[in-house]
This record gives structure tokens, sequence and C-alpha cells, in this order.
């Protein structure tokens, strides 16, 4: 068994102690916080690079529908490019599961003579992103080997807790669903090898793997086709599920593989009616779904993965796994090891070349 395989496994015993532990210390870090006094946040703005920034997406949805002004943006966006660039009054969320993603470290190095608060969201404390933040809150879950796993799931519930507590809400509303989520999580787990096996079957003419999604889930839709991309070594992109068909839906066919991730929503009837679109395209069609909507998707032409029905805000856990369990089989059906990166480091600490693992295009040895 890889090491990836072993952290997919550990996700639930991780995200159960996640829920045990973190709200004692994330309450402690927020009265601390709230103990400098001096008024709530004008704008909440998350960012983050990788895994980081697509839990920063997912959770802003969910702000922002619980009534704050938040947005999510890449780190490298506010450093260079400038929006939404955080002003006097705004709180800046820095997402960083080593806390030290180098365009995390230097855009709060830019910040530190404004008058911006700064929260980190990282694994452990002691590092340069929670060192340049005015409040920690941190994961303490078992690090991944690599790929972003566990980390993923963990940054995302960390900051659903942290936008239910801005938000006024009680830590109850927070602990029903992630609870539901991590237990809907664990009921897949035994699916694995059907997944696994879907991947070592994954049709070899395929060039090309798209992921839709509309709302909160996403944040598991983008993390999913940046594990084509990491773990199975394959061409594969995010796109939001409307602005998909604005155009980009030409690239359907015979060739791209279009997986669908359909939480339970109001826009779940549109989903389904782009499956139906796709599969007239004949582009082989993958949706992740509750039961009620899972019949409704096989009969617009998609197989479809039924999956747990949890809070949307919350449904990224389960709807991600299949993904997951999928590129590790693909990875071995395409003769690389599962997780070993070939050409980058786990953490980019530098914005150009720097030491790391020797090209290797055909075997998969990388790391």
């Amino acid at each position: 068994m890889s090491e990836l395989e072993r952290d997919i496994r550990a996700q639930p015993a991780a995200f159960r102690e996640l829920i045990r532990s973190g709200p004692d210390r994330w309450e402690r870090a927020l009265t601390a916080l709230r103990g400098a006094g001096g008024p709530g946040p004008r704008r909440i703005v998350l960012c983050g690079m990788g895994s980081s920034y697509f839990a920063s997406v997912g959770a802003a949805a969910a702000l922002r529908r619980w009534g704050l002004p938040a947005a999510a943006a890449l780190a490298s966006e506010l450093l260079y490019d400038g929006g939404p660039d955080p002003e006097p009054g705004d709180w800046l969320v820095a997402v960083s599961q080593s806390g030290e993603s180098v365009e995390v470290v230097r855009l709060l190095e830019r910040l530190a003579s404004r008058d911006v608060t700064v929260l980190a969201v990282t694994s452990r404390d002691g590092n340069p992103v929670a060192g340049m933040s005015r409040a920690v809150l941190t994961l303490e879950t078992p690090p991944d080997h690599g790929v972003a796993v566990k980390s993923f799931g963990a940054s995302l519930l960390t900051l659903l807790y942290l936008g239910n507590r801005l938000a006024g809400r009680p830590p109850a509303e927070w602990l029903e669903p992630a609870r539901d989520a991590v237990e809907a999580l664990d009921s897949l787990m035994p699916s694995a090898a059907e997944w696994l096996a879907l991947g070592r079957a994954m049709d070899p003419r395929l060039h090309a793997m798209v992921t839709l999604a509309r709302g909160p889930v996403a944040a598991a839709a983008r993390e999913a086709a940046l594990l084509g991309n990491e773990v199975a070594k394959f061409p594969a992109w995010f796109e939001e599920a409307g602005e998909f068909r604005h155009g980009i839906i030409e690239l359907a066919g015979p060739h791209t593989l279009a997986c669908l991730l359909v939480p339970s929503g109001p826009t779940g009837h549109l989903q389904v009616s782009l499956a139906r679109e796709l599969a007239r395209t004949g582009a082989p069609v993958l949706a992740t779904a509750p039961p009620r909507l899972a019949d409704a998707l096989r009969d617009a032409g998609a197989r479809a993965i039924p999956v747990p029905d949890v809070p949307e805000d919350y449904a990224a856990l389960p709807h991600l796994l299949p993904f997951q369990w999928l590129t590790v089989g693909w990875a071995e059906a395409r003769g690389f090891v599962p997780g070993r990166f070939r050409y980058i480091p786990s953490v980019i600490r530098s914005e150009g070349p720097e030491p790391g693992p020797s090209p290797d295009p055909g075997g998969g040895e990388g790391r």
C-alpha cells in the first residue's frame, strides 16, 4: 500500500480528532484576537495556494451565505496583481498547511506595515506564516506524505468553524454537519476497491478530464482536478459548471472525461441537465451525487456514484473521496507510483528553480 493510500484511509480518524480537539484551541486563539479590541472585520479575505486555496474557495462561499463579506483569492494574485488587495480594517485568513508556501510568506511580509489583521490556518504553530499572524488556528492533523489529503479536508473544516463563529453562530451549528460529513466519508471507505478498479480500467484513449461543480462543493472539484494532475499525471482542469456551457463544452466528446460533483442544493437539477448535454456529445460522464439524484443522473447517461447526503457546505469531504481512490488506480495503470512527485518538492518555498527530484517522464520513479 502506498503512502498516499494510507493518507486517504487515515482521513476519518484525523477529522474526528480535529472535531474533538480543534474547537478548544481555536476558541483560545479567537478570544486572544478579540481581546485586542476594535471592530469586527470590514471584509474577510481568505487566501492560499493549491489545495489551501481550494479550501478557501469552498469556505468563502459558505461565509457569504452566512452574511459575511468574504472573498477568496490566490496568494500569488494578492502579492502581484492586487485584487482583492487587503486594506485597513480587513481580516486576511492565510491558509498554508506547511506555513512555508512562498507566496503566502511574501504576501504577509508585504502586509506587515498595513493595518490588516492576519489569521493563520496552518498545520502547526512555529512556522513563518504563523509567526506573522495575530492569531493561529492550527490543524494538528498527522502530516500527509506529499499530496494534500488530510490537510485539505482539515483546512476546510477549520475555515468553516471560523466562519461559523465570525457569523455569530454557536459551535453546535458546525459540530453536527462536520460529524455528519466525517461519518459519510467513513461509510464510503469500503468502496475503495471499486474506485481503484475504475481508475485502473480508465480508457487509454482519453485525452483530458474536466471536473464540474457549482457552489461550495467546487472546492472538491478543484481538488479532484489537481489529483488528476498530481497523482495520475493526466491533464485535468476544473470549470464552474455554468461557465462550462458558455463555450467550453465545445471541447467535450469521447476523449474527454467529464466529472460532475452534484450535492443536494438548489442547482442539482441543472447538473443533471448538464450531464444529459455531455452524454449527447459522446463524452464519458462520471458523477458523484446523493441517492435521490443518482438515479436521475444515470437516466441522463452518467455513471453515478452515490454518496451520503450531507449539508452542501460540508459535502466536499465525501464527494472528493471517490476521486482520491480513482486517481490512485489511474496512476498505477499509467505506470506511476501514486502520490510521488516527479518535478517538485511537496512544499513550494521558492518562486524560481530550486533543487528537487530529477525529471522522470517515463517510469513514475520520481521523488
